[in-house]
């Protein structure tokens, strides 16, 4: 045992000698060996390579404006306030709609929007073929077809709705479809007529049919579709919307209860207090949208808007008497024209005092003002004339009071901003002598709470018993616009004695394109026309430009409009005063896609970016 155990112990010995001696295998030297460094006096610990920061993400880029005036809804069927239809420009579905120009700086111009193309009319002139953009869709990826387009057509005309928009979409401005004011009527006047019978047809599921009663241009065809009632509504939420009855619908009155395809759409919307609109990244031109949203709220205090600018919190302002108090020679300021012309309306139905429906007594009245003295007053423009600056007259971009033919008809019978106080005496001592009398008083109404009209008012006073001595007076007499216009459309049907003269103005969209339009509300025709008119001249030319004669060729129509012009002159069919301009601030982060305001259409800020 004790021998075996030796032997074992003896053998694992030299196992171990044996592996003491093996030899170690080679070791690769390493090409680029690392030195060794020279140590120094005082070596520092070696400083860390930094992490980089982690990238931060964009902000989003939000357009942020302000209202002065509360929206009313969304239903573009039914909604005409200035500060709805601001809200629904940016998210309604038009077949057309204006564009920055090429350029990008001079002017706007119209393009197809969810149309693929412009109309194409046939050989008959009436009958226009527009085809749709197959890519349209609704947010919810839904395809957007002649369906859509024909419900929403068929629901703005219905007869037991009675939109308010109807008529205009029917037989607007710029074309009247066959049979769709009929059928818009045929309810309340058993006409007979029904959907059918209407000019707007389904050719396939990407092209539509319209049959107008008259021949038009491809531009008043792009115009007509261009406005928010003619765009679309979602059918199965209208539906929903529809009382049983079928004779009212609350769509566009919430969130809930509408959906748009335009360009951005609603996220968050308080009717009447803020609305949050995101860009809409299936709209068909999402392309052409640099800005992620828009954001507007109401505030009415003019002190409150210029807080929120001056905070950085408002991109662009309009500026009131205070704010050009304040702001009137920052660099940030501009002004632009409107088509506003404040005018006199004179009741020339007014048995106590006939002389009121003398020309010249209305000429007497419109060479005692001095307008370039009131227009320093309020800001505004001296309006001599009928018809403002704002109107393009010819497709060039020409505007109307641009034009040679308009600019000689102001010079002939405006000359100093029609003020002439010798001539204004000629004109009323021939009425007076007319009607043996040594002196007349009329009374001019005003609204109080519009700042320019009363201050025009109050000079306007002044200057009459200045200029002719006592001979004719002004008693003022403070007015609510509403009961005003009340009493002056009452005017047309019956004699009135309760007014003389008051303010008005027309501020007519068709007028940015068709100047003419203007002087039209003061034909015979106009059944919105603010009081009773007898211009047998302004008739009959007025008839002459609905004719194909004129109406197809725009040097002849623009002539013609000068004619009319020069009718209201000879009659005095109104008395202007002053054209307004506005003033605004837009802040120094945003670039508008125009290089300057556009009368009609303004910066295109929808299309404009944000600096970052």
């Amino acid at each position: 045992m004790k021998r075996t155990l030796a032997m074992l112990l003896a053998m694992l010995t030299l196992l171990s000698l044996l592996a003491g001696c093996a030899k170690e295998p080679a070791v690769t030297p390493d090409p680029t060996p690392t030195p060794t460094p020279t140590p120094g006096p005082a070596d520092p610990t070696p400083t860390p390579t930094p992490t980089p920061d982690p990238v931060k993400p964009a902000e989003p880029k939000i357009l942020k404006f302000v209202r002065s005036g509360e929206d009313t809804g969304m239903n573009p069927h039914d909604t005409n306030d200035s500060n709805s239809t601001t809200l629904l420009d940016y998210v309604t579905a038009p077949l057309y709609r204006q564009f920055p120009a090429a350029d990008g700086t001079s002017r706007a111009e119209y393009r197809p929007d969810f149309a693929a193309d412009v109309p194409v009319v046939d050989s008959t002139g009436y009958v226009w073929t527009i085809k749709l953009n197959q890519n349209a869709v609704w947010p919810d990826g839904q395809k957007i077809t002649a369906d859509d387009w024909l419900y929403s057509w068929k629901m703005v005309t219905d007869p037991y709705l009675m939109n308010g928009l109807g008529a205009t979409f029917s037989a607007g401005s710029q074309i009247t479809i066959k049979g769709a004011l009929e059928y818009y009527k045929s309810v309340a006047e058993k006409n007979g007529t029904t959907w059918e019978d209407v000019g707007l047809k389904k050719v396939d599921d990407y092209t539509l049919q319209v049959t107008l009663t008259k021949t038009h241009t491809v531009g008043e065809v792009m115009r007509h579709f261009s406005s928010r009632q003619t765009g679309l509504v979602r059918q199965d939420i209208y539906e929903k919307c529809i009382s049983a009855d079928r004779s009212t619908c609350d769509y566009g009155s919430s969130m809930e209860k509408c959906m748009f395809a335009g360009a951005f759409i609603l996220k968050n919307w308080v009717k009447g207090s803020e609305c949050e609109l995101i860009r809409n990244d299936k709209y068909v031109h999402a392309d052409l949208v640099k800005v992620d949203g828009i954001y507007t709220r109401v505030v009415t205090d003019e002190s409150t808007r210029l807080e929120l600018f001056e905070k950085g919190e408002c991109d662009s302002i309009s500026l009131g008497l205070n704010g050009l108090a304040k702001y009137g020679e920052d660099p940030r300021t501009y002004n632009y024209d409107t088509k506003s012309i404040h005018d006199l309306e004179v009741n020339i139905n007014n048995p106590d005092k006939p002389w009121l429906a003398e020309a010249d007594f209305r000429k007497a009245i419109f060479w005692s003002i001095d307008r370039a003295s009131i227009a320093k007053l309020n800001n505004s423009y001296p309006a001599p004339y009928f018809i403002s600056s704002c109107g393009e007259l010819l497709s060039d971009g020409t505007l109307y009071r641009d034009y040679a033919g308009s600019k000689a008809v102001v010079e002939k019978n405006a000359p100093n901003n029609g003020y002439d106080p010798a001539k204004a005496n000629q004109y009323l001592d021939a009425v007076l002598k007319k009607y043996n009398l040594t002196s007349v008083t009329v009374k001019l109404h005003y609204n109080e709470e519009d700042s320019g009209r009363r201050a025009a008012t109050e000079f306007i006073q002044a200057g009459v018993e200045k200029v002719f001595n006592g001979k004719l007076k002004f008693e003022l007499q403070a007015t609510s616009k509403s009961v005003l216009n009340a009493m002056m459309k009452k005017n047309k049907a019956e004699p009135q004695t309760e007014w003389d003269l008051g303010w008005a103005g027309w501020s007519l969209g068709a007028e940015s394109y068709l100047p003419w339009r203007k002087l039209q509300k003061y034909s015979k025709w106009a059944s919105n026309g603010y009081c009773l008119y007898k211009n047998t001249e302004l008739d009959r030319l007025c008839e002459l430009a609905e004719t194909d004669e004129y109406r197809l060729d725009e040097k002849k129509l623009a002539d013609l409009t000068n004619q009319m012009e020069q009718a209201c002159y000879d009659d005095m069919t109104f008395i202007p005063v002053y054209q307004s301009q506005s003033f605004g601030m837009q802040s120094e982060r945003i670039q508008p896609a125009m290089d300057h305001y556009v009368p009609g259409y303004g910066w295109g800020y929808m299309w404009g970016d944000i600096k970052q």
